[in-house]
């Protein structure tokens, strides 16, 4: 049984697997408030020009991790994690 791998940080993971398959990564964000009073930050992943995956958060780095997290469950069957 192979045991769950825990990831520390899902970003990470996306821009070593990038770097090693010799794509292009970008992280894009920007101020997405809305109507909200707290201050909120939208994240798009793009690989190789293709935007793969959003998160949004109230801080940067939390919506670049979610961002990044559901890029990594998108293409999970190409990413090793071992």
């Amino acid at each position: 049984k192979k045991l769950e791998t825990k990831i520390a940080s899902y970003k990470g993971l996306i821009i070593e697997w990038c770097q090693k398959q010799k794509k292009e990564y970008a992280f894009e964000s920007y101020e997405d408030s809305g109507n909200e009073a707290v201050k909120h930050f939208s994240v798009t992943v793009s690989i190789d020009n293709k935007k793969i995956a959003k998160g949004r958060s109230t801080s940067k780095k939390k919506a670049e991790e979610q961002a990044s997290k559901r890029a990594y469950f998108k293409l999970q069957k190409q990413i090793p994690t071992t």
